[in-house]
Parts: C-alpha cells; sequence; structure tokens
C-alpha cells in the first residue's frame, strides 16, 4: 500500500507538471522605424583663383572669386542638396584700377542651357583660358553639383577691350594641340 501511495503521489505530479501552462515571455520585439537623417546642405564653391596676364601690352591681374550663396536656389543630384555658386570675376590694371568686375550666376547663362538641365544644375566654375585677339577668353561650367560627376554644359564667356561680355557654347573639343598648349596658365 505504502508503494501504491508513492505511486500516486508521483503520479498526481507528473500530471499537475506536465498540464502547467508554459510561461511566454513578455518581451515585445518592434522594429524601429528609421526616420531619414535631414542632410546638411552642402556648398560647391568656395575658391579664389587669380591669374596675371598681359593683354594689349599691359599687365592685367584677374581674380575669379566663387562662393556659396545661399540666397540663390539650392540644387539636388538627386540624393544631395547644394547651394548653387556666385562666382565674381575681376580683373584689375597693373595700377590697381579696376576694369571689370562682374558677378555670375547660372542664371547669367539661362540663353544656352535647356531650361530644365539648368533648374537642377550649379554653376559649377570659370576659369581663364586664354588671350584670343583683344579677348580675354574664360571657361564656364553649369552642370551637376557633384564634383565626381562630369555631367556640365561647357559654356565661354569673352570680355572684349572695352569691357564688353559675351556668352557663348564651346564647341571645342577637351583636347588641346601644340598651338593652344603655349597659351595655357598652370
Amino acid at each position: 500500500m505504502k508503494t501504491r501511495k508513492w505511486l500516486m503521489i508521483a503520479a498526481m505530479g507528473l500530471m499537475l507538471t506536465a498540464c502547467q501552462e508554459k510561461k511566454q515571455p513578455y518581451n515585445i520585439i518592434v522594429k524601429k522605424e528609421q526616420t531619414p537623417k535631414p542632410t546638411k546642405t552642402l556648398a560647391i564653391g568656395d575658391y579664389v583663383q587669380k591669374y596675371h596676364v598681359e593683354w594689349l601690352g599691359k599687365d592685367y591681374t584677374i581674380t575669379v572669386a566663387a562662393k556659396a550663396d545661399s540666397t540663390l536656389d539650392k540644387v539636388s543630384d538627386g540624393t544631395r542638396k547644394y547651394y548653387d555658386n556666385r562666382i565674381a570675376l575681376t580683373i584689375d590694371r597693373e595700377d590697381g584700377t579696376q576694369f571689370l568686375h562682374r558677378e555670375f550666376t547660372k542664371n547669367d547663362f539661362s540663353a544656352h542651357v535647356d531650361a530644365g538641365y539648368l533648374d537642377n544644375s550649379a554653376l559649377v566654375g570659370i576659369v581663364y583660358d586664354k588671350i584670343d585677339g583683344d579677348n580675354l577668353t574664360f571657361a564656364v561650367s553649369v552642370g551637376s553639383p557633384d564634383k565626381s560627376s562630369d555631367d556640365y554644359v561647357p559654356l565661354l564667356i569673352k570680355i572684349g577691350r572695352t569691357g564688353s561680355v559675351s556668352v557663348s557654347k564651346d564647341t571645342r573639343l577637351d583636347t588641346s594641340s601644340a598651338d593652344e598648349a603655349a597659351d595655357e596658365v598652370f
């Protein structure tokens, strides 16, 4: 009888533990929504270049100063936003007097760049190119604000001896001959 009693107690213990509900953890796992981080608007300009040239028998100093301008419309390369540039072109005579000072934005070149392309591009840069007769010639780039991109529209600015400014598309290839290499400034 004693064995039956112990067997009954063991069987009852097994039944109680077998019928007991398993404890469920109360941890609820929810994935946190990733909010897009606001990216800082980038600047693509902020440089100053100086050139010393002899033009029309006199010495001139050319200064090209690019500055990212927060007052202009921002442009995007599809992923990041950039401030557009305002570029000042100054030509000083050797006596220190100013021959020309003009500020350019991409809108100054709207007659030579398609409107759809102009909306998503920036004034990337202006650099001194060469002396062409009575004109100072500058290369202009209006294009993608991404520095690693080579997407741009090449333009030319010609400054005449009277200070006249003309803009045209640059139809030259991106190579130079031996004659042009002599005119280049490094």
